[in-house]
């Protein structure tokens, strides 16, 4: 199975779980939240993972999921807008069909980066410190 694949199955596998266990959209967890639910999991006596790696590669696939949709909005938008040119410029930037997760490379290594600092900054609003990085990063697109 491809990397690409795995990640849109585990996202819709834990769609449903957190929605199960918790009565609540995954959507609608913030990042850390999902993270120190994980941590949960892995110190309780009824063991939902394998180890502490199996937890991280799940939540790191979530937000790679999460990322990509965010990825595939601003292209939408830019297709809408119709300004190819923005629309491929951003395209070659981001996104990479070619590649085991579909987002470039780099751009991976930036993502788990994120995912690190948005946990250990839990105590102040999560959503923000994406918010504020997406418009960063996405901001000479839109």
């Amino acid at each position: 199975m491809s990397l690409k694949k795995e990640i849109i199955d585990t996202y819709y596998l834990y769609e449903d779980f957190f929605q199960k266990k918790t009565g609540r959209a995954i959507d609608s967890f913030e990042m850390s939240e999902i993270r120190d639910y994980f941590l949960k999991l892995l110190n309780s006596k009824n063991k939902h993972f394998e180890n502490i790696t199996h937890a991280e590669d799940t939540f790191l696939y979530l937000y790679h999921y999460r990322e990509l949709m965010e990825v595939k909005r601003i292209l939408q938008i830019l297709r809408e807008m119709s300004d190819q040119n923005l629309y491929q410029r951003f395209l070659m930037e981001f996104f990479d069909d070619s590649s085991p997760s579909g987002l470039q490379d780099l751009k991976v290594h930036q993502i788990n980066n994120e995912s690190d600092k948005i946990w250990f900054s839990k105590e102040k609003s999560s959503n923000e410190t994406i918010d504020s990085w997406r418009k960063e990063r996405f901001a000479k697109y839109i």
